[in-house]
């Protein structure tokens, strides 16, 4: 598994920013980038609190890269960012939300049932 520091280089790279545009959507100084990423100095709350705000991310999922929270093992990182993006919705996105997913779990009747 990646430090911190590399998993947050790759996610940048991923997205073709910048440290400065990390920083920029985050909101922190461009040094507090830099230095997380030189491991300087290791994210703190709120440091990973604006990372997960300017990466669009539930913050769980960049506290767990950070070393912050232990591995997620159940609900996944996956459900955890559906929850986390649903959340975000109005009422009636929430309600078109689950809509599409029983559309898609009817039009793809031979998945795996839990």
């Amino acid at each position: 598994m990646d430090t911190f520091n590399i998993w947050l280089a790759k996610e940048l790279r991923n997205r073709d920013w910048t440290q400065a545009d990390l920083a920029r959507a985050a909101g922190i100084t461009r040094t507090s980038v830099s230095r997380v990423i030189g491991e300087m100095r290791g994210a703190g709350p709120e440091v990973c609190v604006a990372i997960a705000r300017a990466l669009d991310m539930p913050p769980e999922t960049i506290f767990r890269a950070a070393g912050l929270l232990p591995p997620s093992r159940d609900p996944g990182e996956a459900e955890e960012e559906l929850l986390y993006h649903y959340r975000d919705l109005d009422e009636a996105g929430q309600r078109e939300a689950r809509a599409v997913i029983k559309v898609l779990r009817e039009t793809h009747a031979n998945w795996p049932k839990k």
